[in-house]
């Protein structure tokens, strides 16, 4: 029996898109490792011996591992959000630059880490995940199928990470248009450890996270998914399974089912006013309360709110302090979400 934090949708509703998504996301057996290279752009140790380290992991590793730079401390390309600082945190043996680490541990030699993923390979996997994923109009979106191979019960979180490859930015002993491989951006909807649910489960049964967020101007060609499986046990978050997934141009499939259960649905006025009241109209299908979110283009949450569903409709207030510009209103039940880009005037 599955006891989720999250608000629950109706038997119908929930039937209905576990159903869409069902053939969509395939999941496979198999016990990923994730490979962390700590590194900055001004560390030149980052751009010589820990570059070819890198380097070679990623070939080395290639089908046991997902490798990673996550660049920290003062870094040109640092993540938003301090979401190096709060992932290392909960790492073992946090040395200098760079650091590499083997699903959350250090390692202090190649060979050392490259043993480490062999070993982590031969194991059975408590769980994997699969995803879809879709980038239209300038919302990043992605619906994560979790699958247990083994009983387990306790906290779990799924967490989604923009990653991009080929990135051309200055590195110390590099030059100054390095080709940076598989560089951490940012956490969706800002949680660097994404959402969570507290499960009981047996042996195949699923559970589905789905994120959106607005990212302008992700570069698609060079971008992935890392949808990583974390649990959490007293007051730590340690790694259990990951795997990785290219960006979609157009619209996520299973997603656009959810959106169906909004289909019609009309925001207005918009543009509109900080302080201002907004409708939004809804189909008779939906009942209960939705969760709404206002956020900034870069995904940060402005302003959340409860409302319950009145006569097909509900209302909600533009923040007073918002200032004018383009932001997104997120609309939430259970696992279904749909997006309206908002404009607001002074």
């Amino acid at each position: 029996m599955i006891r989720s934090a999250q608000r629950s949708l109706s038997l119908l509703v929930s039937f209905l898109f576990l159903l869409s998504i069902s053939q969509a996301q395939n999941v496979e057996e198999k016990q990923m490792s994730l490979v962390v290279k700590k590194t900055a752009t001004w560390c030149s140790n980052c751009g010589s011996w820990g570059w070819q380290w890198f380097k070679d992991l990623i070939d080395e590793t290639e089908g046991d591992a997902f490798s990673i730079a996550l660049h920290s401390t003062s870094s040109q390309l640092k993540p938003p959000n301090n979401l190096d600082g709060a992932i290392l945190a909960h790492f073992t043996g946090n040395g200098g630059f760079p650091t590499f680490f083997v699903n959350g541990v250090s390692g202090s030699s190649y060979s050392g880490l490259v043993n480490a993923v062999d070993a982590a390979s031969g194991q059975a996997p408590v769980a994997g995940i699969g995803m879809i994923t879709g980038y239209e109009n300038d919302v990043l979106s992605v619906q994560g199928k979790v699958e247990f191979f083994q009983p387990f019960e306790g906290e779990i979180f799924v967490g989604y990470y923009i990653i991009e490859d080929s990135l051309v930015h200055s590195q110390t002993a590099q030059g100054a248009n390095a080709i940076h491989r598989y560089v951490l951006l940012d956490a969706l909807e800002g949680k660097p450890f994404g959402n969570s649910m507290t499960v009981d489960v047996q042996s195949g049964q699923t559970l589905v996270f789905p994120a959106t967020q607005p990212y302008a101007g992700l570069a698609v060609d060079r971008s992935s998914i890392l949808g990583v499986i974390w649990t959490f046990d007293n007051g730590k978050y340690s790694y259990l399974n990951s795997w990785l997934e290219s960006v979609v141009e157009g619209p996520l499939s299973s997603v656009s089912a959810m959106d169906d259960l909004f289909s019609g649905s009309q925001i207005f006025p918009n543009p509109a006013s900080a302080g201002s009241s907004l409708r939004i109209s809804l189909p008779a299908g939906l009942e209960g309360s939705l969760d709404l979110e206002i956020l900034h283009q870069d995904g940060r949450i402005i302003d959340q709110q409860v409302r319950l569903i009145q006569e097909h409709q509900i209302s909600m207030t533009v923040p007073k302090t918002i200032l004018p510009g383009t932001y997104f209103v997120r609309l939430r039940q259970g696992t279904a979400m749909h997006t309206f880009p908002l404009s607001v005037t002074r």
